[in-house]
């Protein structure tokens, strides 16, 4: 297993096709458009998540000097729809492929443990 440094995130790190593995719901009215979303796909500035319907928006990656993890801000329609924090990257080497593996934890309290499809 190697851990991703959170410091060194950029776009490139997240970008792919991911599935949700784990979610951890911690509020009853979550309005997250990610509550649920079974995949996720990160591209060139744009996301795309799958739930119920499919939602299309801009993605920024930001760094601050606050908060030592790189943050997600997902947008629609130039109005911020969500905001993440990563609070885990990693991947595991299966012998094949390395699979990886990115942990979410969302101002809401929503939480998503991702898993890169290749």
């Amino acid at each position: 297993m190697e851990n991703i440094n959170l410091n060194i995130i950029t776009e490139d790190h997240v970008a792919g096709k991911w599935e949700v593995k784990q979610r951890v719901v911690r509020t009853s009215n979550e309005k997250s458009p990610f509550t649920t979303s079974q995949h996720i796909e990160i591209e060139n500035g744009i996301y795309k998540s799958n739930n119920g319907k499919e939602c299309t928006g801009k993605l920024i990656v930001v760094r601050e000097e606050i908060i030592f993890n790189t943050q997600l801000k997902f947008y629609e329609n130039d109005a911020e729809v969500a905001n993440a924090i990563i609070t885990r990257l990693y991947s595991e080497d299966d012998g094949n492929e390395k699979i990886y593996h990115l942990t979410l934890y969302f101002t809401t309290g929503l939480e998503l443990v991702l898993q890169k499809i290749n």
